[in-house]
């Protein structure tokens, strides 16, 4: 018999099966394809290896502090937005999203030269004219192709869902519109339409939220990131740790459960075909449908040579990065927190993308930084008499010099890694 406690509908227990399909991993991508599959009316078992579920969208606390570990904004949270409506139906209504104003990003670069994108398209788009006038033509002909790659990225990636002969028929026109913006790269994008190296530079400015500077990423990437705060930006009501009990619920609803500290040796298989997973401890739990949420590669490791990807390929690791996070008692916003989110840039070429950390070399000033109030945000948060507030600083690092720490545990790291 499993027992949750109070809003946590979660253990380190697994009920006895039959489960009609497993997913590894908790981030938002397993959350919300389990609790898909159990507005389907399947049978769910969800794993995860942490002894929280959540993945990017956990929090952590210290005494009388909690920050977010990845969720800072996020875009398309409207009744109107598709992103909207499909979290309010995988949760049930349970989860709340919270305006973070006119203004959701803003961005300081050499010079002093700051710029504010606003959450209006009108105002987003005056605003960078009324910046760089001679170059209206090259804002307008950006937003127009940020609107039709951000539409045929997302019309293919719907097809991928589809039945194959019917997207085989369907998508040929719309797969060759979207791979055409998928090869071009943002830098190259971005030279195509101005030789003004700063609205270059504001213009690719958010790269960070996708981790890839311009040279390096698809402009149909940075056409749905552009496309996703067009209307705005939100923040979770609660916190990001709100988001896994809204959506795991609807898991357990439909009789499923989410099973903590369960990691995942393998994937089994039988005949061609997905039979379950054998967990870390060697227990096998059966399913006929396995949903991996785990990454990339991490699949790929599970799997192993037993089945044939449907499509040949291998991924690299996103960036690494270091982040501060720190704990107030004071009036934030008077010492200049905001709602929205702040980035610096010590350059503005778009591409010097890490803070070269290296050992026996002076690291100087990090080329990018990126600062958030999660306190601010959050209208459920409670200052207290102390005033009590939270904020995170995050930069790109190379991972060269913290490699020699792989395979150390958190909190028993050599004395070295202090330093």
């Amino acid at each position: 018999m499993t027992v949750r406690g109070p809003g946590r509908p979660w253990s380190h227990e697994i009920p006895d099966g039959p489960w009609d399909a497993i997913v590894i991993g908790t981030g938002i991508g397993g959350m919300a394809a389990a609790a898909l599959l159990a507005k389907l009316g399947r049978r769910v078992l969800v794993l995860e290896q942490h002894n929280i579920p959540g993945g990017f969208t956990q929090m952590f606390r210290r005494p009388g502090y909690r920050w977010d570990v990845g969720v800072h904004i996020v875009g398309e949270m409207t009744p109107r937005k598709y992103l909207g409506r499909l979290l309010e139906s995988l949760t049930e209504g349970r989860l709340q999203w919270e305006s973070v104003g006119p203004v959701y990003d803003e961005f300081t670069f050499p010079d002093g030269f700051t710029i504010q994108f606003p959450s209006s398209y009108r105002e987003f788009r005056d605003a960078l004219v009324d910046t760089f006038p001679a170059e209206q033509q090259a804002i307008d002909d950006y937003f127009a192709l940020t609107r039709s790659a951000a539409r045929a990225a997302s019309k293919m990636l719907q097809l991928r869902s589809m039945p194959k002969m019917v997207s085989a028929v369907a998508g040929r026109a719309v797969t060759r519109e979207a791979e055409r913006h998928f090869r071009a790269t943002t830098a190259e994008v971005l030279a195509s339409l101005t030789d003004d190296v700063r609205l270059r530079a504001v213009l690719a400015a958010q790269w960070g939220y996708y981790g890839v500077p311009p040279s390096r990423s698809p402009f149909a990437m940075h056409a749905l990131m552009v496309q996703h705060f067009m209307g705005g930006a939100y923040y979770p009501v609660g916190g990001a740790s709100s988001i896994a009990p809204a959506l795991l619920q609807t898991v357990a609803d439909a009789g499923g459960w989410t099973a903590v500290r369960r990691g995942v040796d393998a994937i089994t298989t039988g005949r061609g075909s997905v039979t379950g997973v054998r967990l870390d401890d060697g227990m096998e739990i059966a399913a006929p449908i396995v949903v991996s949420a785990a990454g990339g590669i991490e699949t790929a490791r599970l799997v192993g040579d037993d089945l044939e990807p449907e499509e040949p390929g291998y991924t690299t690791p996103g960036p690494a990065h270091v982040s501060l996070y720190l704990g107030f008692r004071a009036d934030v916003e008077n010492l200049g927190g905001t709602r929205y989110c702040q980035w610096f840039y010590e350059t503005w070429d778009s591409e010097v993308d890490v803070w070269d950390v290296s050992p026996g070399r002076d690291p100087g000033r990090a080329a990018v930084l990126f600062c958030s109030f999660p306190s601010i945000k959050d209208p459920a948060h409670d200052p207290g008499p102390e005033l009590r507030h939270t904020g995170e600083a995050i930069t790109f690092v190379p991972w060269e010099p913290f490699a020699r720490w792989q395979g150390t545990r958190w909190g028993r790291r050599p004395d070295g890694y202090e330093a």
